[in-house]
């Protein structure tokens, strides 16, 4: 594109129309260079896109190549939760919380409930007293 402008008139207009030029000419290649980096944008949408679409079937393939196994036969030999008192085993920990709770259930009489009753009580009642205390002090 060539763009050409004479003028022989006074030095200020022909300095301002050729930075007016100036001024087009950035613009139009900034809008080329926008145009260029919104096409590559597309064709790479495009390609990720159908790597995307594709990407089920992959998988379906690779499953195809493992092989399968009864994940209950196997066992866990790594992170295996073992009952402390009688020594089952169990897959996840919700299952040995509920084989302690009713299988080996901690005892609590009510005598034990009174004694902390009553230890929580004598020690709010020293810290009355020491309260009693410093209010006496002042």
């Amino acid at each position: 594109m060539s763009l050409y402008i004479k003028i022989e008139e006074p030095k200020s207009t022909r300095k301002a129309l050729l930075v007016g030029k100036i001024n087009v000419l950035n613009a139009l290649k900034r809008c080329e260079e926008h145009n260029e980096i919104r096409a590559k944008l597309k064709t790479r949408l495009q390609e990720l896109n159908s790597i995307l679409s594709s990407l089920p079937e992959k998988i379906d393939e690779i499953k195809g190549m493992l092989p399968v196994v009864d994940v209950g036969k196997v066992g866990f030999a790594a992170g295996r939760l073992r009952c402390e008192m009688c020594g089952k085993f169990f897959k996840t920990e919700r299952g040995l919380r509920l084989h302690m709770s009713k299988q080996h259930p901690v005892e609590t009489t009510k005598k034990e409930e009174v004694e902390s009753a009553a230890t929580a009580l004598d020690r709010i009642e020293k810290q009355i007293e020491m309260i009693e205390k410093e209010m006496t002090q002042l």
